[in-house]
């Protein structure tokens, strides 16, 4: 019984990692179009689009490189292949947020 419930644990963790993980880059996507299309009011604001991309693209690598950490320890190949593509695109898009 006791393994079951460590078992139910991590897929719950699971879960929660990857909606914290879809909901951050969903979130920062809102984000960058937003400072994309009102970047105007942003300036009128004085938040800088530059810094709020710089921001969004440093989190984004910080929470990808969580979710592939309890991929990674949970063993999972399959989920490290996925993670592995993830990690890439995720990469690809934070670098772009930095220097876009």
């Amino acid at each position: 019984a006791q393994a079951s419930l460590n078992e139910r644990k991590v897929v719950t963790k699971e879960h929660f990692v990857k909606w914290v993980y879809l909901l951050t880059i969903s979130v920062l996507f809102i984000i960058y179009i937003a400072s994309v299309i009102f970047q105007k009011i942003l300036i009128a604001c004085f938040i800088s689009t530059s810094s709020v991309l710089l921001f969004s693209g440093i989190l984004l690598l910080f929470v990808s490189n969580y979710f592939l950490y309890v991929l990674k320890r949970d063993k999972r190949e399959l989920y490290e292949q996925k993670a592995c593509a993830v990690r890439t695109y995720t990469i690809i898009i934070s670098l772009c947020m930095i220097y876009g």
